[in-house]
């Protein structure tokens, strides 16, 4: 006959020892996980508690630059203020940072790329998730060739902390035709050893920017210029000649500038009382947007942002830094509500109380290098 084997039966006691292991195994790998799993991210640990690390990139609006990097739309300006230097604009820099903010603007002439670059450094963000803006002192340039510039972007980075700035502008075309090419120059050879990886200027016209791109083939990707809703309408068409040659605009004093201070008043009423003036015109004074009000420092950014023009307001105080990042879309609008706004007359010392509203006159929108060749 078949020879059978007698059926072997698992005692409980064994069946539970199983049970036991496996389970053992399960909770050990767990374990494992967890620590090695937190051993592997401990390098990417944030360690400043005002800063929550984002990992998306650039989140909310951008500007595509010519060179094809997105540029944030909003950003912190870093100019022309006491509270510019030292610890303020590190805790600005921190907070702005902290609350999503991205761009940041700044200078040679503004003295604060030490304080800006620790302030990124403690934020616990990649570089490449900021975008940082720096502009070279045309002065401290004269008779240095293209040379000097190159050595000043390195100076740049060496006080930032950072091996690239994500754009470089010509300051200021006070220089005339002849040092500012040279300048130029420096910043397109900058720009092929990649220190830099977009090029600009700031307060050119443009017939200088011609001359540029006519000496040297580059064009540049970004004219920084005072911009709000009582410029000269020459400037409003070198906005608009600008985004036909596939130029950004980024846009100062925006809420007036740092000499521009709040809140307004009407002197001299007859019972020795003072009133508040609103910028806003009567339509736009009161408005919600999703229930929220919305300030008058946001609708003034939203005129420039939904032309397609960046804006850098500064701001030293969590509640304005919040104010300027938090500027909501309007979409509902229409032109006919931002042009009442344009027709009201500028406050009284937007700018400057003896220059008025603006840094430049409309006859400086058609004047090459200010006579200087």
């Amino acid at each position: 006959g078949t020879l059978r084997h007698p059926k072997k039966s698992i005692s409980p006691t064994s069946l539970w020892k199983m049970i036991i292991f496996s389970v053992s195994i399960v909770i050990v790998l767990k374990l494992c996980i967890q620590l090695f799993g937190s051993a592997s991210s401990s390098s990417d640990k944030n360690t400043n508690p005002l800063i929550h690390v984002s990992r998306g990139g650039f989140s909310g609006e951008t500007i595509t630059l010519r060179s094809g990097y997105k540029m944030p739309s909003i950003g912190i300006g870093t100019c022309c203020r006491p509270t510019a230097k030292g610890p303020d604009i590190y805790k600005s820099i921190v907070t702005f940072l902290h609350h999503g903010g991205r761009l940041i603007d700044t200078a040679m002439a503004y003295d604060n790329h030490l304080d800006i670059g620790r302030a990124v450094r403690d934020s616990g963000l990649r570089r490449d998730e900021i975008w940082i803006t720096s502009k070279i002192a045309v002065g401290r340039m004269k008779g240095k060739g293209p040379a000097g510039t190159v050595q000043a972007v390195r100076d740049i980075l060496s006080e930032l902390g950072t091996n690239y700035l994500d754009l470089c502008l010509v300051h200021s075309p006070k220089m005339g035709r002849k040092e500012t090419i040279q300048i130029w120059t420096g910043l397109i050879q900058s720009k092929e050893e990649g220190l830099i990886r977009s090029i600009g200027v700031s307060n050119f016209n443009r017939h200088e920017m011609e001359d540029l791109h006519e000496a040297t083939g580059a064009m540049p990707e970004l004219n920084q210029i005072q911009f709000h809703p009582w410029i000269e309408q020459e400037w409003r068409e070198v906005v608009r000649w600008q985004q036909k040659n596939g130029i950004a605009t980024t846009a100062y004093t925006s809420l007036g500038g740092a000499r521009f201070r709040r809140p307004r008043k009407n002197r001299g009423q007859k019972d020795g009382t003072t009133t508040s003036v609103s910028i806003l015109p009567p339509s736009a004074e009161g408005v919600t947007e999703g229930g929220a009000p919305v300030t008058e420092a946001q609708v003034l950014l939203r005129w420039a942002l939904r032309q397609g023009v960046a804006v850098i307001p500064g701001a030293t105080s969590e509640a304005h830094i919040l104010e300027n990042l938090r500027v909501p879309p309007m979409l509902d609008r229409t032109d006919a509500y931002f042009e009442e706004l344009e027709r009201r007359e500028a406050p009284a010392g937007w700018f400057d109380s003896k220059r008025g509203p603006n840094k430049f006159s409309g006859e400086a929108a058609n004047a090459a290098w200010g006579g200087k060749r």
